[in-house]
């Protein structure tokens, strides 16, 4: 239920928002309040994509959704203000891949191609030869045409694109992964099977192996968001970060009901986004929310991605 401080913060930022020429992306992880006032909701490749596809149409960004998604829109528009809406949006991920690490694995493996998913840094970016997504890791990987690819830094989705693909992936690094989807066990799923026995399962590749095997869908949270929306079924079990239920059941309940696979699947850094921060953002554009990449990293780690639009097409 919309709080009423919430409500006056929304109505001030639509008006502001306008005013300012600001463009808000929010991704389905943050709180539904701030996405019903974002300009495009999404995974983090459709984001990517409005951002390089309508950045033009207004005069600076900001981002509601981890860190890493607001320097891709930063590398995409380099003459582009880009503002993060909150302060403690860092993927830990991210964290366990740094360039150094990378730099390791390409000595050993000088011949093989490096596949990075989004969650990096943009130094990190730099080192790759494309960039992917969860929801086109699989068909970037095989319009490589390599029988080996490095791949980093989410182990399960590397595991996820072997077992789709018959591509051998060398994680970078061993054992990188997301804390919230790494959080699902298969006993959960059969918990919740349990209590609602007509439910599908969806599931989000950073989940372990064994936990995928039970889905009765495996994708991204907008591949996951479509199947809800058109799927005949009733009831859903959702096995990613609990907004993704939260936004699923604002859009399609009561008709259809979904349930997180566990309340406490949260990412912080996600939810560290909020309202007031947008608001103040509008208003006086903190120079702690603006996001600043080098010039030079920005123009290496912009490579990867042109990649991955040019082979995702």
């Amino acid at each position: 239920m919309l709080s009423e401080k919430n409500k006056e913060l929304q109505e001030k930022i639509l008006e502001l928002k306008e005013k300012e020429n600001a463009m808000i992306l929010a991704h389905f992880y943050v709180d539904v309040d701030i996405q019903d006032i974002a300009d495009a909701i999404g995974d983090s490749l459709y984001l990517a994509k409005v951002a390089k596809e309508k950045a033009d149409n207004f005069d600076y960004i900001i981002e509601a959704a981890a860190y890493f998604m607001a320097e891709t829109a930063v590398i995409l528009n380099p003459k582009k203000e880009v503002y993060i809406s909150g302060l403690e949006t860092f993927c830990p991920m991210a964290r366990m891949c740094p360039s150094n690490i990378i730099d390791e694995y390409k000595r050993k493996y000088p011949d093989v191609p490096v596949v990075l998913y989004v969650n990096t840094t943009a130094e990190a970016k730099t080192k790759a030869d494309v960039m992917c997504t969860s929801s086109n890791a699989i068909n970037i990987c095989k319009k490589l045409n390599n029988n080996r690819i490095l791949f980093g830094p989410d182990k399960n989705l590397g595991l996820w694109v072997k077992k789709e693909t018959n591509i051998y992936i060398i994680s970078v690094p061993k054992n990188g992964y997301c804390y919230v989807h790494n959080k699902f066990s298969v006993k959960d799923i059969e918990k919740a099977k349990s209590a609602h026995p007509n439910a599908i399962v969806l599931a989000h590749p950073e989940c372990k192996p064994d936990v995928l095997e039970k889905a009765d869908i495996v994708g991204s949270t907008k591949i996951m968001y479509d199947y809800c929306k058109t799927s005949l079924n009733k009831e859903f079990i959702i096995a990613t970060e609990k907004g993704l239920a939260d936004r699923l059941n604002r859009d399609f309940g009561p008709d259809k009901k979904f349930y997180p696979l566990l309340d406490s699947a949260i990412c912080k850094a996600m939810k560290s986004n909020t309202l007031q921060n947008i608001y103040e953002i509008l208003l006086k554009k903190p120079k702690r929310n603006r996001v600043i990449i080098d010039p030079e990293i920005s123009k290496k780690a912009k490579i990867g991605i042109d990649k991955m639009f040019d082979l995702t097409g």
